[in-house]
């Protein structure tokens, strides 16, 4: 028993760590990081034109592939800009007068005032220091520059006609500059037509079996000889 007590005191041995060791404890094993495989998404198939066997640049149907584009001219410049003006709101003194109060400082009730007081209050609560400093020295550069908005008239101003000087004598031009010029305007479309249709008229069409037999037709007339 005294070698027990002694072993406890100076060689640290315990009731648990060395009298009840029915198993071997077995050191664990560090959790390790695995990575994992990285998925490789299949490749869609590839799309070609069922005319020219050619593959689509983009592997699907473009969205705005039927989209045309918007024209530039929109409005008629014949027809005057007509005026809007705000339309009369027949309710707002009913719902102003039985709605709740709502106070601004200095405490005042905006429904039981004018309608020029209640502007001016709530603009000049709502309105910030940057902003009250602009429109001031935007009126101070008007009131220096005497400047005035010119009303939306009725009826356009007449046009100013345009007059060229006469020419005495006309630049004389070759006759080959004059042919080249006249196959040119003759060469040119008066009419609205497909691009995409032009475009396929005036190419060939060849698919790539077509370019490779034709290669190989090529390589064999070389090396047969003459």
């Amino acid at each position: 028993m005294a070698q027990r007590y002694k072993d406890m005191i100076f060689d640290n041995r315990t009731t648990t760590r060395h009298d009840y060791r029915s198993i071997n404890i077995k050191p664990c094993n560090p959790t390790t990081y695995k990575p994992k495989e990285r998925y490789t998404r299949p490749q869609p198939h590839t799309l070609k034109d069922m005319h020219s066997l050619t593959d689509y640049k983009c592997p699907c149907v473009p969205f705005t592939l039927y989209h045309k584009p918007k024209e530039i001219l929109q409005t008629n410049p014949r027809n005057i800009q007509e005026i809007h003006e705000t339309l009369e709101d027949h309710e707002r003194e009913e719902v102003q007068r039985t709605r709740p109060r709502v106070c601004l400082s200095p405490a005042i009730a905006l429904d039981d005032v004018e309608e020029s007081a209640r502007h001016m209050i709530v603009t000049d609560m709502y309105t910030t220091s940057a902003m009250q400093a602009t429109k001031e020295s935007v009126m101070k550069t008007l009131a220096a520059t005497n400047a005035n908005k010119a009303p939306l008239s009725n009826v356009y101003a007449p046009p100013k006609m345009i007059t060229l000087p006469h020419l005495l004598k006309l630049p004389y031009v070759s006759p080959e500059w004059r042919m080249d010029s006249m196959s040119f305007d003759a060469r040119q479309l008066r009419t609205d037509f497909d691009r995409t249709e032009a475009f396929w008229l005036d190419h060939n069409s060849t698919c790539g079996e077509c370019k490779d037999t034709a290669a190989r037709k090529a390589r064999q007339n070389l090396l047969t000889p003459c």
